[in-house]
């Protein structure tokens, strides 16, 4: 299985490579902004960086969310993900309120207090 993880900024690079650890369990994973353009925000046009994105969203079987602030990025992301029928997980820090746009279009909501957790509570989400 492929497995898209988009992140919103500020971006909490420790935090993002857990969950891709956390997410290989279950496939291959492409982390759009660490793969793309390797966290270096603004190197790239930003045209080029969502064409990447949308070529990466349209290849993966899952697409998964880590929400820890608003972000306009991710609510495209997230759009163009469902428009294509794809199963979107969004993970949330239990300090973290979630749009009403992202909740609307998720197809699962995973709250977490530390990166270990989500395995478990993942597991339902990624094998059916």
């Amino acid at each position: 299985m492929k497995i898209f993880l988009g992140a919103s900024g500020p971006y909490d690079r420790d935090r993002i490579e857990n969950i891709r650890i956390v997410l290989q369990g279950f496939g291959t994973v492409f982390v759009g902004p660490a793969d793309i353009d390797n966290y270096e925000c603004g190197k790239m046009k930003a045209s080029e960086f969502m064409k990447a994105i949308f070529e990466e969203i349209k290849k993966s079987d899952k697409c998964v969310f880590y929400y820890n602030s608003k972000s306009t990025g991710m609510g495209a992301e997230a759009g163009y993900a469902k428009a294509l029928g794809k199963k979107i997980i969004v993970l949330l820090s239990d300090k973290t309120s979630i749009s009403r746009s992202l909740e609307g279009i998720s197809d699962a909501i995973v709250t977490f207090k530390k990166v270990e957790e989500l395995k478990e509570k993942l597991k339902k989400e990624l094998t059916c």
